[in-house]
């Protein structure tokens, strides 16, 4: 552990809701990179338009990463499958700079 290589790919993404105004960004959203810098295990947190960024990602073709997101008084919308048996986890897929971008209703 880690798996796979350390890569120069940027996981980039915005962290939303939908509101009667369309998309809105979360702003000061926790984002937890599972396998993101030299290091693994980086965190961040959302800027005012929601966008979060990590630059290195450990990669292996084929092989998602686990990314967390959550804010409190958020959670996931209906349908997102839980991972870990928590909410906020979401599996994701770097093949090069990857967009992620993810959406959380208010509880």
């Amino acid at each position: 552990f880690p798996p796979g290589v350390l890569s120069d790919y940027t996981l980039t993404g915005v962290v939303f809701e939908v509101t009667a105004a369309g998309q809105t960004p979360i702003v000061g959203a926790g984002v937890y990179c599972e396998l993101c810098g030299a290091l693994t295990h980086s965190g961040a947190h959302t800027d005012a338009n929601g966008f979060y960024s990590f630059t290195g990602v450990w990669t292996t073709p084929g092989v998602s990463i686990p990314v967390w997101f959550g804010k409190v008084g958020y959670t996931d919308p209906p349908g997102i499958p839980s991972l870990f048996n928590e909410t906020g986890w979401r599996q994701v897929m770097v093949k090069g700079d990857t967009r992620f971008d993810v959406q959380l209703v208010r509880k």
